[in-house]
């Protein structure tokens, strides 16, 4: 759908909701990364040689794609809270703005 420059709609109420489910996934990837991880050190003292080795590398990339994924996810929620606030101060200001005093 698209509309005319300086044309909108948005359901800031809806925003608000979406910014805290993001944060929730990511705060849920963040705790199953920490289980993940724990059950992965039982690994590191059982396994030797170069396999072990080429996994160390593998799991190191896994660990900064998953961050990267959970900054990512934190900043669209972030943006998405902002965007929330903004239009609903903004709704706001307008209403008053059309107000007529002592009425």
């Amino acid at each position: 759908m698209s509309y005319p420059k300086g044309s909108f709609s948005v359901d800031s109420g809806a925003l608000d909701s979406h910014s805290s489910d993001i944060g929730q996934v990511s705060k849920q990837i963040e705790e199953l990364m920490g289980l993940m991880q724990r059950r992965l050190e039982s690994l590191k003292g059982n396994w030797k040689g170069a396999a072990a080795s080429q996994y160390e590398v593998l799991h190191g990339d896994w660990i900064k794609a998953t961050k990267k994924v959970q900054t990512s996810l934190d900043a669209i929620g972030l943006a998405v809270g902002g965007a929330s606030k903004v239009y609903s101060t903004t709704e706001d200001d307008v209403m008053r703005a059309f107000q007529i005093p002592g009425r």
